[in-house]
């Protein structure tokens, strides 16, 4: 076999496993943005579920009640945050309003709900971040490459 032959087998070689390692990264890397993005909305709907236990303990109305139904009923972190701002603006108009919060009795759940309120704010300003650095590398090139070999979407949340 000649040199020449040996050389272009040898530079096929090393060029298939270079486009091998360069597609394994990039899946890699996305693969991470996109279970950063969800780690975060994990958190935003914890923090959800902790102020749908604390507004159980009020005993709600008939249409709170069905915008909690709606609100377990979402499939997609952008219906469930749409329909979480829908349940969160009712429940002001109803009840935190009438509350007290000088009332030892509800200020406990006051603060809960409050707390559970501010925690998923600094959720989402994370989850805003994340999900846009993930929508920048899917739809790059690197992001094309991955999205090639996992099953993963072109934007996050959708």
């Amino acid at each position: 076999m000649s040199p020449a032959k040996i050389a272009a087998i040898l530079g096929s070689i090393f060029l298939s496993l270079l486009l091998a390692a360069f597609a394994w990264d990039s899946s890699t890397m996305l693969a991470h943005a996109y279970d950063e993005v969800n780690s975060v909305d994990k958190e935003i709907s914890r923090q959800e579920h902790r102020y749908l236990e604390s507004l159980k303990g009020l005993t709600p109305n008939v249409e709170i009640s069905n915008l909690i139904s709606s609100y377990e009923a979402a499939q997609s972190p952008t219906e469930r945050s749409e329909r979480f701002e829908t349940l969160n603006s009712e429940v002001n108009k109803q009840i935190v309003t009438s509350l007290d919060p000088t009332n030892p009795i509800k200020r406990p759940l006051l603060d809960e709900l409050v707390g559970a309120l501010n925690r998923r704010k600094i959720a989402r300003a994370e989850l805003t971040a994340r999900a846009d650095r993930y929508n920048q590398l899917s739809q790059g090139f690197r992001g094309r490459i991955a999205r090639s070999f996992l099953s993963l979407p072109i934007e996050w949340g959708r």
